[in-house]
């Protein structure tokens, strides 16, 4: 058995609730969210609302309380990709983090379990196509993006997984559905117990984050999540190891002998300056340190 196909099971929902003018009108396509979009009180929000809890996917706070950042090496850079301007998907920022559009963090729940409320259909299957990983939280105070800073990048409160034809229901800064899941992540992880070793580097992602005005919450009891096991935790910090050791061999005096990620990478990494090659090290061992404590 493949997982869960969300535009098939976005459909499906839809269907189901087709007694309802709203979802009866509502395109079986990629507009779909245009129409959500527009319908932004009443109805429409409350399908969106709807759709949203039933289909969405969000970490444990389980899984957050041991490893509240998964991929701390990359960051999101739209300009990274041929569309943007020359193809530079996973060559390093000046910086040493790793240029993503995505790619890196869609992938992660591919090898993970979901469990939702009983009866969900969701339940003891994985995903398998037709979801977008959304970042609740993108324009921070300064002007500044939240996924250009490697640890909200793949910070787990905030992302949540939705069907793809959802999604951009989450770029719209400030649009009822944002907020709506910010107070959702912010009542599911903000006061949950985190791991004392990794505390520190999920009290660095909430300071950068904007609290939301006073509204509607998702019923925690019937969010849908993913469950990590130990395997994937383990894959987590064998790739911090990765770039720890990568990082050590530059700066030892010599290139990597063997790939890192992709050519881009193995490339760029010996052309920055030692100085960056030194401080993105140490901020990668540090965490890896905290995690393998942490996740043991």
């Amino acid at each position: 058995m493949k997982g869960v196909d969300a535009k098939v099971e976005l459909i499906a929902e839809l269907d189901r609730l087709s007694g309802d003018r709203t979802a009866l009108q509502a395109p079986r396509t990629a507009q779909l969210y245009r129409y959500l979009a527009g319908a932004q009180t009443g109805t429409g929000i409350e399908l969106a609302t709807h759709l949203i809890l039933r289909l969405g996917v969000w970490w444990s706070p389980a899984a957050y309380a041991q490893l509240p950042v998964m991929t701390p090496w990359c960051v999101r850079d739209r300009s990274c990709r041929y569309d943007q301007g020359p193809e530079a998907w996973g060559a390093p920022r000046d910086d040493g983090f790793l240029r993503d559009d995505n790619s890196i963090i869609k992938k992660l729940p591919l090898p993970v379990v979901m469990r939702g409320p009983a009866g969900h259909p969701f339940t003891g299957q994985k995903p398998w196509r037709g979801f977008t990983a959304c970042h609740i939280w993108r324009d921070l105070p300064g002007g500044r993006v939240a996924g250009e800073d490697p640890w909200l990048y793949s910070f787990m409160p905030n992302l949540v997984w939705l069907p793809t034809w959802l999604a951009p229901l989450t770029d719209r800064q400030a649009s009822p559905v944002q907020a709506l899941l910010q107070r959702t992540s912010l009542e599911l992880f903000r006061h949950q117990p985190v791991r004392p070793e990794v505390a520190s580097f999920a009290r660095r992602a909430w300071d950068e984050l904007d609290v939301p005005g006073a509204g509607p919450v998702l019923p925690l009891d019937q969010l849908v999540f993913f469950e990590p096991h130990a395997d994937f935790f383990k894959r987590r910090i064998t790739y911090l190891s990765k770039f720890v050791d990568g990082c050590d061999a530059v700066l030892a005096g010599g290139g990597l002998s063997k790939k890192l990620i992709c050519t881009r990478y193995t490339e760029g990494l010996p052309a920055l300056r030692a100085e960056a090659v030194a401080s993105f090290r140490d901020q990668l061992a540090g965490y890896r340190d905290a995690a393998m404590i942490a996740t043991a």
